[in-house]
C-alpha cells in the first residue's frame, strides 16, 4: 500500500491581501492634469446647460449677483459673471501667454519663419470671417455686427487639446495656442476700439508705464514677486478703466516675463549647495539650496507650474459654468435650423455699458448731497 504526501503551499494558507484603495488625488494624477481639467470643463458645461434650462431665472440671478469692493471714494462694482470673465480669465490668459512666450523664446517658434505661420493664420482668421459675414449679412442690415464672428474661445480650445492629448504632435498644440492668443488679442482690441462706447485711452498710458515696470523688474536682486503682483494689479485696473477687455492685461504681462534655459553654472552651484546640505543638514543650507534651485529655472516656467493647477481645476470649470448656460427653448432650436442672422444678447446693459463688465465707480460730493 503506497501513500502519497503532498506538500502544502505556504501561500495558500495566507489570507488574501486587501486591495489598496487609491485616493482621489492619485486617481486624478493617473488621468493627468490636462485631461482631468478637460473633463471638469465638460462636466461644468453640462451642469451649466442643465441649470439654465431647469431653473433659468436662478441661473441668471446667481451670476448677476453684485459685489462691491472699495477703498474710500473708489469702488469696484461687479457681478459674479464679470468676476469670472474679467478677473479670473485674465489669470488664464496670463498662463497661456506664458506658454506662448516660452515657445517664441526657447521653444518651437524661435525662428521667424515658424513664428510667422500662426500669426498669419490668426490674422486671416480675423479678416476672412468678418468679410464673409459682411457679404452675407449686408442685405439684412446687420453687417455692422461682424465682430461676433472674429473671436476664438481659447478656454474650450485648451480643453479640446487636453482631451486629444498625446494623439496630436506638440508642434500642432503650440501652433493652435499661438493662433488663439493672437486671434484673441486682435478680437478684443477690435471690440474695444469699434464696439465700446466708453473707450478711454488715458488709462492705457498708466498701463504702458506699468508694463515698462514689469519688464525692468527682472533686474531687481530680490523681492521680485511682490513687485510683479503689484504692477500686474495696476495694469489690470488700467485696462479695465480704459474700456479694453482686462484679460488682455494678462497676455501683455506674460509676454514681458523673462524666460531662459537653465544656466550650467547656476545648476552646478545649486548641486554644490545640495551636497553641502547633505553633509551638514540645517535650515540655512536647506534654504540656500532650495533658493538656488528655484532661481536656476526662469520665472516664466515657475509661474506656469504654480498657476497651472488653479487654472485647470478652478478657473476653467468656473468659466464654463458661468458662460455655457444656453437656454434651449423650442424657438431657439427652430431658429438655429433656419439660415439667417440671429443676434442674441445675454444681458440688457444700460446705454454706454459693456455687458457683464466690472465697473469703476467713484463717489462725487454732488452725489453725496442728493
Amino acid at each position: 500500500m503506497s501513500t502519497s504526501t503532498t506538500s502544502a503551499d505556504p501561500s495558500a494558507s495566507r489570507p488574501p491581501r486587501p486591495r489598496r484603495r487609491h485616493s482621489i488625488a492619485e486617481k486624478i494624477g493617473a488621468i493627468g492634469q490636462n485631461r482631468a481639467a478637460a473633463l471638469l470643463l465638460l462636466i461644468a458645461t453640462a451642469v451649466a446647460v442643465i441649470w439654465a434650462n431647469v431653473a433659468h431665472g436662478a441661473y441668471e440671478a446667481f451670476w448677476e449677483m453684485h459685489l462691491t469692493v472699495g477703498l474710500g471714494d473708489i469702488q469696484l462694482d461687479f457681478t459674479l459673471h464679470a468676476l469670472v470673465n474679467d478677473a479670473l480669465m485674465a489669470i488664464f490668459f496670463f498662463t497661456v501667454g506664458l506658454e506662448v512666450r516660452r515657445e517664441f523664446a526657447i521653444g518651437e517658434l524661435t525662428s521667424w519663419s515658424r513664428a510667422l505661420v500662426p500669426v498669419t493664420a490668426a490674422i486671416a482668421g480675423l479678416v476672412v470671417p468678418a468679410l464673409l459675414f459682411v457679404w452675407i449679412a449686408l442685405p439684412s442690415g446687420y453687417a455692422h455686427a461682424w465682430g461676433v464672428v472674429i473671436s476664438t474661445d481659447t478656454a474650450f480650445l485648451v480643453g479640446a487639446l487636453a482631451l486629444v492629448g498625446p494623439r496630436i504632435p506638440g508642434r500642432l498644440r503650440i501652433f493652435l495656442l499661438s493662433l488663439a492668443v493672437v486671434d484673441d488679442i486682435g478680437a478684443l482690441s477690435i471690440i474695444a476700439l469699434v464696439y465700446t462706447e466708453n473707450f478711454t485711452p488715458l488709462p492705457l498710458i498708466v498701463a504702458a508705464v506699468g508694463l515698462v515696470g514689469v519688464y525692468f523688474t527682472r533686474y531687481l536682486p530680490s523681492g521680485r514677486g511682490p513687485v510683479y503682483a503689484t504692477l500686474a494689479i495696476i495694469v489690470w485696473l488700467a485696462f479695465l478703466a480704459s474700456g479694453v477687455h482686462p484679460t488682455l492685461a494678462g497676455v501683455a504681462i506674460a509676454l514681458l516675463v523673462p524666460v531662459y534655459r537653465p544656466n550650467r553654472r547656476d545648476v552646478e552651484h545649486a548641486l554644490d549647495l545640495a551636497r553641502t546640505f547633505r553633509q551638514s543638514p540645517n535650515t540655512e543650507y536647506a534654504r540656500a539650496a532650495a533658493n538656488s534651485l528655484r532661481e536656476s529655472i526662469s520665472i516664466n516656467e515657475r509661474l506656469q507650474s504654480a498657476y497651472a493647477p488653479y487654472v485647470a481645476y478652478v478657473i476653467l470649470p468656473l468659466f464654463a459654468l458661468a458662460n455655457a448656460g444656453v437656454q434651449l427653448t423650442p424657438e431657439i432650436l427652430a431658429g438655429a435650423m433656419r439660415l439667417g442672422t440671429h443676434l442674441g444678447y445675454r444681458h440688457r446693459p444700460g446705454r454706454g455699458e459693456v455687458p457683464g463688465r466690472v465697473r469703476v465707480v467713484g463717489r462725487s460730493p454732488a452725489a453725496e448731497d442728493r
